[in-house]
């Protein structure tokens, strides 16, 4: 694991690299602030479904770990126990990203929050420790998510219920 681009906890772009965020010509990532950027336009009130038909493909491995991961797709709060979910699809394009996201009072944390949509050719790698819902990918995968040829290497850790190396819980995704 090799990073590209390092986030340093603050740095956020105004934008993607490129694209649209069609099927043909999806939003581009090929920096860690342009991942901060599209993790804080994935996030608000629980319950909701992020970038519904909105593609975004990874251009370069990412270190995200110099800071506490907000989990993309988040809903606002990590004390209580409902949910969003990313909609969209996440290309990572054989590209790993690093997070640490490690806190002992926080539920649901991971890569994203929660999965509708969704992810493919994606390795995880750092950490990810919580009081309850935690896992590498994401919290949970929801119905109609799809996870395909993703890896988690991150250390996950919590001494609650609902975790996993991949995803903590599955409602009938694949």
């Amino acid at each position: 694991y090799a990073p590209v681009s390092v986030w340093d906890g603050s740095a956020v772009s105004d934008g993607y690299e490129s694209g649209s965020g069609s099927k043909e010509d999806p939003y581009i990532i090929k920096t860690a602030a342009q991942l901060k950027y599209m993790q804080e336009q994935n996030a608000g009130a629980a319950k909701q479904q992020y970038s519904s038909g909105k593609y975004f493909r990874l251009e370069a491995d990412l270190d995200m770990s110099a800071a506490f991961w907000t989990p993309i797709a988040n809903r606002g709060s990590f004390t209580n126990y409902s949910w969003s979910y990313f909609a969209g699809t996440f290309d990572g394009n054989g590209h790993s990203i690093k997070i640490s996201a490690e806190n002992d009072k926080a539920h649901a944390l991971g890569l994203f929050e929660g999965i509708s949509g969704t992810v493919k050719n994606l390795t995880v790698y750092g950490s990810v420790s919580s009081l309850s819902r935690a896992g590498g990918i994401a919290y949970t995968l929801g119905s109609g998510g799809i996870l395909e040829n993703v890896y988690n290497y991150a250390k996950i850790t919590s001494t609650g219920d609902y975790v996993g190396g991949i995803v903590g819980m599955a409602a009938n995704g694949s």
